[in-house]
């Protein structure tokens, strides 16, 4: 048995989900879009969270995403960055965003990563998405369509496969994309903290010796806690008591927040990076984990993802509007281009970035001097956060707001 569609999107985490949407919403009936996954109806777990700067989230409301999940997410209005020691008595940030450094903008929304993965699966189900909740075992390209078979023993072909599938893509292996990945030794602790104090919109992260630690706002007196540290750390502090465990935050990020308390149990995932060398292959392409992982220490993974999305539905929708192949090499070299370079700038910035605040000695007082730079230009700030906030380069169509009718 064998059905056939236009694009098959194989993946539904929040790239996979988001970028199905678009396609149906922009296009209607005139595309015919599947998406594939096993694990479609396994429960998302909730308290991992992730930063969704401006652009990605003017896309999420374009497509109905995020009116659904925008009261139970907060703004962060300034960012303090600092560079200490554990056993610092204080932790004095040495590197500050602030709002008024992007006109009054808001930076980013802290949100639950789950609730934005239902709400666009729900999403998705109202645009007409074709669910298949089977996994993919192979792809073949073919000259006109590609050939996808599923577990379950059937097969679809469709004129594009797209691989969101994660960092451990099968697929894209399968396709003879080659990609450079190394492990952090790292891992990072994930939880929802309650605290006595209001954290007043501010995200905080201090740069400590095994890695960085931070402090994201959520609504209410609670934040997300994304703590980086050694594997040998990470299995210390799961093994603690709930007290011993929040003593340990506390050393780590002071006493501002009041007395603190542990809303859930933290949750652990190993650092690692990955890049594709090519995003495209005949009639195949990579979005999201698939194409780049990295660090999460400025919070970019999501933001990266949902560009490489808006920019191929961009690709996809001209083509369509042509009436010419959305598969072809035109097609995919338009996305390449628009996402490869730009992909692997910010994941090595970011790379660069973690080897940067391991630096010690007098390497890390030349790092500290110029922190000090950008902390004294407003230029450079806003340069900085332009990038972050998605709204630097030529942003993908969604990422703009809709014109007002005349």
């Amino acid at each position: 048995m064998c059905s056939s569609h236009d694009v098959i999107v194989v993946g539904g985490g929040l790239s996979g989900l988001v970028l199905a949407t678009a396609l149906k919403r922009q296009a209607g009936s005139a595309l015919s879009v599947a998406l594939v996954d096993g694990a479609l109806s396994r429960p998302r777990r909730h308290h991992r969270t992730s930063a969704v700067a401006p652009g990605p989230r003017i896309m999420l409301e374009r497509l109905g995403i995020w009116p659904e999940v925008a009261d139970r997410a907060a703004p962060v209005t300034r960012m303090e960055i600092s560079d200490s020691r554990l056993s610092d008595a204080v932790r004095i940030p040495n590197l500050t965003f602030d709002s008024a450094d992007v006109k009054g903008a808001v930076l980013a929304h802290i949100a639950f990563h789950a609730d934005l993965e239902e709400a666009a699966q729900r999403a998705a189900a109202a645009a007409g998405v074709d669910f298949k909740p089977v996994h993919a075992t192979s792809f073949e390209a073919g000259v006109a369509t590609a050939r996808l078979r599923l577990a379950d023993g059937t097969e679809m072909t469709a004129r594009l496969v797209v691989s969101a599938d994660g960092s451990r893509s099968s697929l894209r292996d399968q396709a003879g994309l080659k990609s450079i990945a190394w492990d952090y030794q790292r891992t990072a602790l994930a939880a929802t903290i309650g605290h006595e104090a209001d954290h007043e919109g501010v995200a905080v992260q201090h740069f400590l010796e095994s890695g960085p630690i931070a402090m994201l706002p959520l609504p209410g007196r609670r934040s997300s806690l994304i703590w980086t540290a050694t594997p040998e750390e990470a299995s210390t502090a799961l093994a603690l008591s709930d007290e011993a465990f929040l003593a340990e935050v506390e050393r780590r990020v002071g006493h501002r927040w009041g007395a603190l308390s542990l809303v859930d149990r933290p949750l652990t995932f190993p650092l690692t990076f990955a890049l594709a060398r090519t995003f495209v292959a005949p009639r195949f392409a990579l979005v999201g984990d698939a194409a780049h992982r990295i660090h999460p220490l400025a919070g970019q993974g999501l933001n990266l993802a949902l560009r490489d999305v808006g920019c191929l539905t961009d690709a996809i929708i001209d083509q369509a509007s042509l009436g010419l192949d959305i598969g072809s090499d035109i097609t995919l070299k338009a996305y390449e281009s628009s996402r490869r370079f730009d992909s692997a700038v910010s994941a090595m910035g970011v790379d660069l970035l973690h080897h940067i605040y391991k630096m010690k000695g007098p390497l890390a007082d030349l790092r500290r001097s110029g922190v000090a730079v950008v902390q004294n230009s407003r230029l450079l700030k806003r340069a900085l956060l332009n990038e972050a906030m998605g709204l630097s380069g030529e942003p993908p169509r969604l990422f703009r707001a809709e014109k007002a009718a005349a």
